[in-house]
């Protein structure tokens, strides 16, 4: 075999291997969880600051009728609840995913972030979801 067939045969592997890892992602992020599953439960405090005024995270983020999924709020406040039964590494970019065309940040330019009290230069999405954090995101229009 030459270089480039090999070359080509690699990148279909991992080419399969990336929309494995998505596909994989999304099936979590559609899964239905209930509070007695045990498993992960975590609190991430999310305040969201558009055109520099603070905006709470809407009641019901992730939960329908007959379905809450593993990223979800319970109350208009800014508690990000994480619930799953097995440990698994969300990121805030998930929770954005759950959320969904209702949030009204999707066009926004973000404009800063903090975690806990210092500055993040990283990308929010990318930002891994752990029990106690505080996070604010800025952003603007």
């Amino acid at each position: 075999m030459s270089s480039g067939e090999l070359m080509a045969i690699f990148l279909f592997i991992l080419s399969i291997i990336l929309i494995g890892c998505e596909a994989n992602q999304d099936a979590v992020l559609d899964k239905c969880v209930t509070h007695e599953e045990g498993g992960i439960h975590l609190h991430v405090s999310l305040v969201t600051v558009h055109n520099r005024q603070p905006q709470m995270l809407p009641a019901g983020i992730g939960i329908t009728p007959d379905c809450m999924k593993p990223l979800h709020t319970h109350s208009e406040d800014f508690i990000i609840h994480v619930e799953y039964y097995e440990p698994y590494e969300f990121v805030m970019g998930d929770f954005f995913d759950v959320w969904g065309e209702e949030n009204p940040y999707i066009n926004s330019e973000v404009v800063s972030i903090s975690m806990n009290g210092k500055r993040y230069d990283g990308n929010y999405r990318e930002l891994v979801l752990e029990d106690g954090q505080n996070i604010v995101i800025e952003f603007e229009n």
